[in-house]
């Protein structure tokens, strides 16, 4: 017994309604999409979307972050999506180093999580931190003879001493956010990197002693550097934990202004003597500083921050934590379009271009497709995302129908089960 008959349409998109904002009185962020195909595109097919900013350097632009209005998101300048029908207000998020004469707030330090207790701790004594320190949660600072230069936000407490200025604020995103897709295999920053031939890719990571580093190391495990006298122009990023340790570290940023980057949950620097100059980035775990007498020059951004560490300012200069200018961004600046993608009922087709229609199910059924009325794929047990090709024989209107059929010939409830299908050209 055939039940619940669905009438399924190629679909096009139209351009709706597009707005921008200024970057400065120059720059202009906008974006423009394209079908795999070439040609409007249908629903379930893959669009390409790619930012244009006008009288901008690339290299000024920190993050694309794209919300496809659907409940899916993504980072990049050139993103993939598929869309389905209807209207789709899509939004691109730009963060960018700020301009020459912009004012702007240099944070040195960023705890991100709004839920974890002890979000920012700072122990032991005599640190030095140059730049604001910020919190989703709490701070806890203990210890004494600190030398903290700048302000102190925290959302939910804050106990340490009185003598540094510390106000409430509300929760905040990371100030910059790093896309690890951009360092992977034909990322942007891989691709790069690669170029001057110094990109690194690596199962793990394990560098000992008087080792020399130089490029962009992009690791799929975790990546240790445990040893005395270890330096180099470099940037890691590693899915898993990053773990240093050693005295008289001589480290610099190789790609932009990023040093390390952890995707894991625990990123480590210990030991003493040692020279940082990049940012300390580990989004969705715990970084853990300890030692004496490092300089860090660049910001640390972790989802929790714990530092045990002491530094001070001597004749031949500071030891401590400070804030890395350029990396600093001003305001977000977004550019939004209302995609539309419409259902005219019926699409003309090329004769011999293979069209690919998938159909997604959630459970045990049989199904049919039709076309024109005449069957061309079937199935009696269908648990999962099918794909058929089918080949036109002549060019026109086509009309596909889709039939699900209950296995025991009961009535299908198509509230219980998803019955989308997907329909695109496959070659021209």
């Amino acid at each position: 017994m055939m039940k619940n008959k669905s009438v399924i349409v190629l679909l096009f998109a139209t351009a709706g309604i597009i707005s921008g904002f200024a970057l400065s009185a120059d720059a202009i962020v906008d974006f423009e999409w394209t079908s795999s195909s070439g040609e409007p595109y249908y629903a379930g097919e893959e669009v390409t979307l790619t930012a244009n900013v006008s009288e901008l350097d690339d290299d000024s632009i920190i993050t694309y972050e794209w919300d496809f209005g659907d409940g899916h998101t993504a980072s990049g300048k050139t993103v993939t999506h598929q869309f389905a029908s209807g209207i789709n207000n899509v939004t691109l998020n730009l963060r960018r180093t700020v301009i020459a004469g912009e004012e702007t707030a240099a944070y040195a330090i960023w705890a991100n999580s709004t839920t974890k207790a002890g979000a920012l701790t700072i122990l032991s004594t005599e640190n030095t931190i140059k730049g604001i320190m910020h919190s989703n949660n709490d701070v806890t600072i203990t210890g004494s003879k600190h030398n903290i230069t700048g302000s102190i936000e925290y959302v939910s407490e804050y106990s340490g001493p009185d003598e540094f200025t510390h106000n409430v604020t509300t929760p905040r995103p990371f100030p910059v956010h790093y896309n690890i897709s951009e360092y992977k295999p034909g990322g942007q920053k891989a691709v790069a990197a690669q170029a001057e031939g110094k990109y690194h890719l690596n199962e793990s990571l394990s560098v000992g002693p008087d080792s020399t580093l130089d490029g962009l190391y992009f690791v799929n495990g975790t990546a240790s550097l445990i040893g005395n006298t270890i330096r180099g122009v470099f940037t890691i990023v590693a899915k898993g934990d990053i773990h240093i340790s050693g005295t008289n570290l001589n480290c610099s940023a190789y790609s932009g202004d990023l040093l390390f980057f952890s995707n894991g949950s625990s990123l480590q620097i210990s030991q003493s003597n040692s020279y940082y100059g990049g940012t300390t980035y580990a989004p969705e775990g715990e970084i853990q500083i300890s030692g004496k007498s490092n300089r860090i020059y660049g910001p640390i951004l972790g989802d929790t921050v714990r530092l045990s560490t002491s530094g001070y300012e001597s004749e031949s200069g500071w030891h401590g934590i400070t804030a890395l200018k350029t990396i600093n961004v001003s305001n977000e600046v977004n550019a939004g379009r209302s995609i539309k993608v419409s259902d005219p009922g019926s699409c003309y087709i090329g004769a011999f271009v293979p069209i690919e229609l998938s159909f997604n199910v959630t459970e045990n059924v049989s199904a049919c497709l039709m076309v024109d009325g005449c069957e061309v794929w079937g199935k009696d047990t269908l648990s999962t995302i099918e794909k058929v090709t089918w080949l036109p024989m002549s060019s026109g209107k086509h009309v596909i129908t889709s039939y699900l059929y209950a296995r025991n010939g009961a009535e299908c409830d198509n509230s219980s089960r998803v019955t989308t299908i997907y329909i695109k050209k496959v070659t021209s």
